[in-house]
């Protein structure tokens, strides 16, 4: 093998395992944290409320 061939049997192999890192991380996703898939585990701070906007306060700056 020629050092042209290894240095790209080495770049592929690289980017193989990166690949695979990223897919991993975006499966298994946590449930706190950014949401990002990076695995930063920080505690969320809106764990139990809703999602949606009260209707309440749909009318406040008109």
């Amino acid at each position: 093998m020629t050092w042209q061939t290894t240095a790209t049997c080495l770049m592929i192999g690289g980017a193989c395992v990166y690949l695979t890192q990223r897919f991993l991380l975006a499966v298994r996703g946590t449930k706190t944290g950014c949401s990002g898939g990076c695995g930063c585990a920080k505690p969320s701070t809106q764990a139990n409320e809703p999602a949606l906007i009260p209707p309440e306060s749909l009318t406040i700056r008109r």
